[in-house]
Formats: structure tokens, C-alpha cells, sequence
């Protein structure tokens, strides 16, 4: 990446001083060199381009490959445990973004630096000490009104952007709640907080559409002064001050520095108005900088038969002050069912999730086949294991197809999403909506289904093939008393051929054969 940089910031400055040399080269009539500085000036933006590209592309690779590498890095503690505990993705998207165009910055810092440069001692050598450093101040001062006039702007944007979420919350209600809210008589109160907020963004738009006028005004209007007012004095003072014949390659140079210093001004204020977003990248990115331990190689054998043991299990959580759940011994045998019950916060989605191996639990350990779970590489697993968690992952726009396969490397068959989901009753529950919208109940879009219609795709995913340890946490929150039947008949079924392990408050919902371990 450093000899990216290097690439572009050289190009960078040898095209931001070649084209006013050439043009310098033209008022002295030196026709060939100054057609040498304009083919030098076209090549080295050819160059910078073409540097600019490769930079950012491996500066993307790297800036993504950091980002998955930490969340997969990711330590238990450091998970959300619902989906609203989640870090913001848009925020980390926007901090991958900035760091990104944060390292296509630096050389044209170094380009805008070295150009000056240059541009000052051309100051120097055709106006001397005096009118060079006044000119300096002037560019200072344009640098900083522009820096301003972008941090308002930036502002005033941000805040209009808070409102129009604020504008479509407050819509969304007052158009999809307008028959509650009628009868409770909140329809008018939330009609006024929406005529509010869309005066507020109204405002905050005016603002920012001022700054704008007043960055694209400000420069060409201190260009106009600058050249005008000397002018008004008379061509031939000004031919005497600047030194009797230089105003031409006065022009060029002034103007070069005020595109030099609204340049490093516009670069200043993109580095800053992307701070924070970088700053949540390095945060993101640093808290999880230790690779995941290596793993142990399942065990030999079907994970439905070889032996598995909890030894001495408990876990604590920072600051709860106990151990959920307390420790614990047990012996599950093959081909079996398994039902851990007991009161909310007893640890017993704990012990699924060290079953799992996402968790390692802090007392004791979990063996499987003579392998603690927490060791075993779970991509070598090859899709052994099914997990209904509480709370499953919806993309709102894909379809039950697309969560079906979610899970797979090698996607099952739609013939064998459809068994599926025969199983769990969907195929009888949706078909007539999927006829509704011409569309098979596979081709349905998530976003379309119930909270225990969500549950029964989770559930046709861990069933779209077989597998030899089934764990549902809670598989039948959001189900009516048919699809708990359902369930009921689903997990007798998988015992026969599997290891079921489950999470159940209604006790109709686990089979009879199941083992039932309390947790206190």
C-alpha cells in the first residue's frame, strides 16, 4: 500500500504544478516546453488514476478483511444477545467506507503540501518576500472560511437527516396505527409532530443549501476582488508593482495557490466530518484483534451416538453474582431427547450455547465424544448440527427459501425445503397467501410472516436434511396449540435417529421418552 501512496502523491503533485507551468511556459512564448509540462501533466493524472484505483482497491480488501476477521474474532461477552444489541451495521459500513477513503487521502496531502511548495517559491521568485506572505494570509483565511462554510454544511445535513428518520417514524405511525390512534384520539397530536419535524428538516435544508451557495460563491468572489481592485488603479500601477510585466504569471500562480488552498481545506474538512465513523471501525476492529483459538477435529463417530457428558457445567456472567447454571453432572445417552426445564434465568439457553461450543463455560466443561465442545471446529462439522435459537435471523427481504438455505454450504433441493416445510405446517398455513401473490410458499418474503411463522421457518431449516444433534431453544414460542402438536410429533420423530435437545416452557410440547433435567 506504501508505494501506492508514494505513486499518487508524486503524481499528484507533478499534475498540480506541470499545467500552470505550462501555462507559465506559453506567456514567455516557450512553446515546446510548455507543450512538454502539458503532456507531463496528462500523464501524471493518468498515473494517479490508475494509482488511486489499485490503492483503493487493496485498501477495500484489507478494510473488509479486518472487519470480518474481528467479528468472527468476536468473544462471547462481546455478542448481542438480541438482535437491537447489535452494533449499528450501517455505522460499521460507514466506518469501513471512511477508512477507506481516509488512506486516499494522505497522498494527496502530501501531493497539496509539496504543490505549495513549489508554488511558493515560484511566489517568492516573481513578487517578492513581502506580497508572497500577504498572499499566504489571504490564502489562510480562504482555507479557514471554507473549512467553515464545510463543517456547516456537514452539520446542517446531519441534522436534516435526524429529521427525516424522525419524519418517517412518526408518518409510518400516523398511516399504519390511524385507526388506533383515531380512537384514542392521538391522531391529531401525532399529525402535529409530523408537520414539526418536517418544518424542522425544511429548515436544516435551507441551511445547508446556503452553505453550499456560499462554498461554490466564496472563491470565485475572492478571485474577483483580488483581480478588480488592483485593476481600478490603473493597469499601468499595477504593471509597476507587480514588477513591471509579470501580471500574467502573477495570475496563474495566485490562482494555482487559491486552488491549492481550497483543495487542503475541502480535504481537511472530509478528514474530520469522517472521524467519528473511522474511530468506530478502529473500535470495532480492535476489540476482538486475537484470532479465535485453533480447534480440535470433531469427534469419530455420529454425533447421535458417541458418548456426551456434562461435567461439573455452570457458567457466571459478569456481575450477576451466581453461577446460571449452577453446576451440574450428566450423562445423555445416544438416540435420545433431552429437555432442560426451569425458571427464566436458570441458564438454560447457557447450556445450549456451550453445547454449541459458542460459549465455554467457566465451571466445568461438556464432552463430546471425549472432545470438549467449546474445542471442536465447528465448520468441520459440515452441517451436523441444527440450531433454532429464540430469536432467528430475518433479512427482511429474502425469501423462506433464501433462511432455509442459510445455513448450508450445499443448499438443499427446493423439493426438500418444500418437505420441510410441509412438516412444520407452513405449506398448509401460507398457501393460500402464496397463491395470492402467484408465488410459491417458498418464494414468500420473510417479512410477511408472524413471530411464530418466523419460528416454523427456523425449524424447517434445522429439518431440510438430516442431522445428527438437533438443539431448539424455546421452539415453540409464538405457536398455537396446533403447531405445538406439531412440534411435539416433529422432535418424537427425530429421536429415533438423533440426539434432540430442547428448551421448553410449555411442558405439552416435549415428548414423554424425553429426559427431563431441571435446572434450579
Amino acid at each position: 500500500m506504501l508505494p501506492l501512496q508514494i505513486v499518487m502523491a508524486m503524481a499528484d503533485v507533478t499534475g498540480r504544478v506541470a499545467l500552470p507551468a505550462a501555462l507559465l511556459g506559453l506567456s514567455r512564448g516557450a512553446t515546446d516546453p510548455a507543450l512538454a509540462a502539458a503532456l507531463v501533466a496528462t500523464g501524471a493524472s493518468m498515473v494517479r488514476s490508475f494509482a488511486s484505483s489499485r490503492a483503493a482497491r487493496h485498501s477495500l480488501i484489507v478494510t473488509w478483511g479486518r472487519a470480518v476477521e474481528a467479528t468472527r474474532a468476536r468473544p462471547f461477552a462481546g455478542m448481542p444477545r438480541r438482535r437491537e444489541d447489535e452494533d449499528s451495521v450501517a455505522a460499521l459500513l460507514e466506518g469501513i467506507h471512511a477508512h477507506t477513503i481516509s488512506s486516499l487521502i494522505v497522498p494527496q496531502v502530501v501531493g497539496l503540501a509539496l504543490a505549495l511548495s513549489v508554488v511558493a517559491v515560484a511566489s517568492f521568485a516573481l513578487l517578492g518576500v513581502a506580497t508572497t506572505l500577504a498572499g499566504a494570509t489571504l490564502l489562510g483565511v480562504l482555507a479557514g472560511l471554507v473549512a467553515l462554510l464545510g463543517r456547516g454544511l456537514r452539520r446542517a445535513q446531519s441534522d436534516a437527516w435526524a429529521d427525516l428518520g424522525h419524519l418517517a417514524r412518526e408518518m409510518r405511525v400516523l398511516v399504519e396505527g390511524a385507526i388506533e390512534l383515531r380512537a384514542t384520539g392521538r391522531e391529531a397530536g401525532i399529525g402535529e409532530r409530523v408537520v414539526r419535524y418536517a418544518r424542522d428538516m425544511a429548515g436544516h435544508e435551507a441551511r445547508a443549501a446556503a452553505a453550499r451557495a456560499r462554498l461554490a460563491v466564496l472563491p470565485a468572489s475572492l478571485a474577483l476582488v483580488a483581480v478588480a481592485a488592483p485593476l481600478r488603479a490603473g493597469v499601468a500601477r499595477v504593471h509597476e508593482a507587480l514588477g513591471g510585466g509579470h501580471l500574467f504569471e502573477t495570475t496563474i500562480v495566485g490562482g494555482t495557490a487559491v486552488v491549492l488552498a481550497v483543495a487542503a481545506a475541502r480535504l481537511w474538512e472530509q478528514w474530520n466530518s469522517t472521524d467519528a465513523a473511522r474511530a468506530h471501525y478502529r473500535a470495532y476492529t480492535s476489540a476482538s484483534s486475537v484470532a479465535p483459538d485453533a480447534k480440535d477435529p470433531p469427534p469419530t463417530g455420529s454425533l447421535a451416538e458417541v458418548p456426551l457428558r456434562f461435567e461439573g457445567v455452570g457458567h457466571d456472567y459478569e456481575g450477576s453474582g451466581r453461577s446460571t447454571p449452577e453446576p451440574f453432572d450428566l450423562d445423555w445417552p445416544p438416540r435420545s431427547g433431552l429437555a432442560f426445564v426451569g425458571p427464566n434465568g436458570c441458564g438454560k439457553t447457557t447450556v445450549l450455547l456451550a453445547l454449541l461450543g459458542v460459549l465455554t463455560p467457566s465451571r466445568g466443561r461438556i464432552l463430546v465424544g471425549g472432545v470438549a465442545a467449546d474445542r471442536i471446529d465447528r465448520r468441520a462439522l459440515g452441517g451436523r448440527v441444527a440450531y433454532v435459537p429464540q430469536d432467528p435471523l430475518l433479512v427482511p427481504g429474502e425469501s423462506i427459501a433464501w433462511h432455509v438455505r442459510l445455513h448450508e454450504d450445499d443448499p438443499p433441493a427446493d423439493d426438500a425445503i418444500d418437505a420441510a416445510l410441509t412438516r412444520t405446517g407452513l405449506m398448509q398455513t401460507l398457501a393460500s397467501r402464496a397463491r395470492a401473490r402467484g408465488l410459491s410458499v417458498r418464494d414468500l418474503p420473510s417479512s410477511e410472516l408472524s413471530g411464530g411463522e418466523r419460528r416454523r421457518v427456523s425449524l424447517a431449516r434445522a429439518l431440510a436434511r438430516e442431522r445428527e444433534l438437533y438443539v431448539l431453544d424455546e421452539p415453540e414460542a409464538g405457536l398455537d396449540v396446533e403447531a405445538r402438536q406439531q412440534l411435539r410429533e416433529i422432535l418424537e420423530e427425530l429421536t429415533g435417529r438423533a440426539r434432540v435437545v430442547v428448551v421448553a416452557h410449555d411442558p405439552a410440547t416435549i415428548p414423554g421418552a424425553f429426559r427431563l433435567c431441571e435446572l434450579p
